[in-house]
């Protein structure tokens, strides 16, 4: 199996077993089995955030999490994981963060958020930079796939322009979304707009970790190589520095 640069973080992924991610224990280590040998060494697990959620028990969540690790160990896996939120922007999610029902990624400042496919809420202006006001780091996952956002890209545009940051999925560059979406990946792409590359993996089978070597053939072409490290190395490292781990990168 071909490999990535050493050192690849992916701060986007749902392969904690809850929610719509892995089955079970076994289809997660599975999973994070692929993300290893493709030579990724870190992942942020993102399970799925909305303040009207009854079912979400973060709890739970936690708990989950710390028996991943112990299984992780268990398999002799050497892959590490940390917590975080994908959350989807509403106007609770501010106090929502700020009283830790929703999860930072690793802690840190960064925030992943998410906007519903078709559209955004017409306040979204107003709660992204809530969140920059109170200190975050928003960081907006797959625009890309957006379909309001892909009919009006100026809004995009905008939020990274006034300090919001862009999480492209590795599936977008490969056409697995469709025509429509590779294309504005690789336009993002070409214009420098994306900070961060993730797999969004939910399984060993769904959205498989295994999709950064395949889109790495793409990028490359349409990226240079000091580029690239910035985005799949230099940007997501600071998330895990920020959240006072201090990674040892070869």
């Amino acid at each position: 199996m071909q490999k990535l640069p050493p050192g690849f973080i992916d701060i986007h992924s749902h392969l904690l077993p809850v929610q719509d991610g892995p089955k079970d224990m076994g289809q997660a280590i599975q999973a994070l089995r692929i993300a290893e040998e493709t030579n990724i060494t870190d992942m942020i697990l993102t399970p799925h955030y909305y303040s009207g959620d009854r079912g979400y028990d973060q709890r739970h969540i936690l708990d989950t999490f710390e028996r991943l690790k112990s299984e992780i160990a268990r398999n002799g896996l050497k892959i590490r994981v940390y917590l975080g939120n994908e959350c989807v922007v509403d106007e609770k999610l501010v106090d929502d963060l700020q009283s830790g029902k929703a999860l930072t990624l690793n802690h840190s400042e960064y925030v992943l958020c998410e906007f519903p496919y078709l559209q955004i809420p017409c306040n979204y202006q107003s709660i992204i930079y809530s969140l920059i006001d109170k200190g975050y780091l928003p960081i907006i996952a797959h625009p890309e796939r957006n379909a309001f956002i892909d009919k009006y890209q100026h809004c995009i545009m905008e939020l990274r322009y006034n300090g919001c940051m862009i999480q492209m999925n590795a599936g977008s560059i490969l056409g697995k979304y469709g025509r429509g979406i590779r294309k504005n990946s690789f336009r993002f792409l070409k214009e420098k707009l994306c900070d961060f590359i993730a797999t969004d993996a939910h399984s060993d089978r769904i959205r498989v970790a295994d999709v950064l070597y395949q889109s790495m053939i793409w990028i490359n072409k349409l990226a240079d190589k000091e580029y690239l490290i910035k985005i799949i190395v230099k940007n997501p490292v600071n998330i895990l520095n920020k959240g006072n781990y201090l990674a040892e990168r070869d």
